[in-house]
């Protein structure tokens, strides 16, 4: 499964934790049936991961411009190894919009917001709540 294949590339706190809530979050859905379960397993399973990922790092984010009408946030893990923070903080720096915002959980990798899920939604409603409310 994708999630697996990351763990030694995760920081330590997210290394364990990741899978099994996850799998909780799966499982503890309200309108997940068991072959709902299932079918997300084979899914994932049948992903085309290769392909997947040449399509993502061959996206030019440049190419969508520099402005935006819209508040923008960016939440993600301090140690995350797969989209490092600097080069959020890089691509970031470039974006013109009526508000924008990083928030960084530090000690987290790259499932920071499946691991620290209480600090996740919390900076939702902190941060973007109020904005969606007002248009």
């Amino acid at each position: 499964m994708y999630f697996n294949q990351l763990e030694p590339y995760e920081v330590e706190p997210n290394r364990y934790a990741q899978s099994a809530l996850i799998g909780r979050a799966t499982f503890n859905a309200a309108n997940f049936s068991l072959r709902d379960i299932l079918n997300r397993k084979r899914g994932f399973e049948s992903l085309p991961t290769w392909h997947l990922y040449q399509a993502m790092l061959s996206t030019d984010l440049s190419l969508l411009g520099s402005a935006f009408k819209v508040p923008v946030f960016f939440l993600q893990g301090a140690e995350d190894e797969v989209t490092e923070a600097s080069l959020v903080r890089e691509y970031f720096d470039k974006l013109d919009a009526p508000h924008k915002e990083i928030v960084l959980f530090e000690g987290q990798g790259h499932f920071a917001v499946w691991v620290r899920p209480d600090r996740f939604l919390k900076e939702l409603n902190t941060l973007v709540r109020p904005m969606a409310i007002q248009h």
